[in-house]
């Protein structure tokens, strides 16, 4: 159908856009990969110099053309230079792509298809992907069994303003008198950017989200899905600790409904499904993550040392201790 056709024609569009905005994630996976690897590493170093080479001359030929007194025989020099680099980098990543595939999905990361995005999914996961325009959001849903696109109303300075609220409040630095948390701009959000599209996500309890521009900021399991109780209606007075305890529990976190997990390229689930039954895991970091949460703790919540200390165990939203 019509529909189908601009699915999937829009969603590989909208990755180039997404593979712009990733070269510090992609360095840190690079650096990861080659650690333990001096083979990977000495490629990844050549290659690493001959594209900044690249770039270099590219930005010399510019000067030279643009300058008042060109010079033609520069030019030549210059463009015959950019030739002989631009084949020694082709060759570099071929051997890449040859000897080690899945750094090279990392680096040069080709767009991928709805159908296979969708041969990536399990029956019980989603893939949500977002590209912010200026005067509107663009969604693409996946399952493994449908595609759905859809262009959401909502202009880039309406979507950072709720983004900003909700990020304010997270923050000790910018909320030092620990108010309450927004409810009703979270459940806003969550209308806006989700609802649209949720009903598609009924039997789903993994949502894989590639977010752009303010969205990337946003810890999307803090939205509401539900319009949120009322404090007034249930006598509670959201300033004293135990009350907005009992208050929080009744909020319909997303979390409750949905596990997220945020990637950088819809690529990058390629290549974690990919390869991450190879294994690239050593002996020295075979835990590869251990989390405690939710603790009970005694005492008189009122005399939490943490809401006078809170500022000088973080520094935004990173643990210095």
């Amino acid at each position: 159908s019509q529909a189908d056709e601009l699915c999937n024609e829009t969603f590989s569009v909208g990755q180039l856009h997404h593979d712009n905005n990733v070269g510090d994630a992609i360095l840190k996976m690079r650096a990861r990969f080659a650690a333990d690897n001096a083979e990977l590493a000495q490629l990844a170093h050549e290659r690493e110099d001959l594209a900044n080479q690249l770039d270099s001359l590219q930005q010399k030929l510019y000067q030279a053309i643009t300058d008042t007194e060109r010079v033609p025989e520069k030019e030549a020099n210059l463009k015959k230079e950019i030739t002989d680099l631009k084949d020694k980098l082709q060759v570099a990543n071929q051997r890449l792509s040859n000897e080690f595939p899945q750094y090279a999905e990392l680096i040069m990361p080709r767009p991928v298809e709805v159908a296979e995005a969708q041969r990536l999914l399990q029956a019980d996961e989603a893939l949500l992907v977002y590209v912010v325009a200026d005067t509107e959001l663009f969604i693409w849903l996946l399952r493994y069994d449908q595609a759905v696109f859809q262009a959401i109303g909502i202009n880039e300075d309406e979507l950072t303003a709720l983004v900003k609220t909700l990020l304010t409040n997270l923050s000790p630095d910018l909320n030092r008198e620990i108010q309450p948390f927004p409810v009703t701009a979270a459940y806003q959000l969550y209308e806006k950017i989700i609802a649209p599209v949720a009903a598609q996500l009924n039997d789903i309890t993994h949502l894989f989200i590639v977010a752009d521009g303010v969205l990337e900021s946003l810890p999307f399991s803090v939205l509401i899905t539900a319009p949120p109780p009322d404090p007034e209606a249930l006598k509670l007075n959201l300033e004293i600790p135990v009350a907005s305890q009992q208050y929080y529990e009744q909020v319909a976190w997303l979390m409750k409904k949905w596990i997220t997990i945020s990637l950088p390229t819809v690529s990058s689930l390629r290549a974690l499904r990919t390869f991450g039954k190879k294994s690239v895991i050593t002996a020295r970091n075979a835990m590869r993550f251990a989390g405690f949460g939710n603790p009970q703790l005694d005492g008189d919540p009122n005399n939490c040392k943490l809401r006078q200390s809170n500022m000088e165990l973080t520094r935004s939203n990173i643990a210095d201790v």
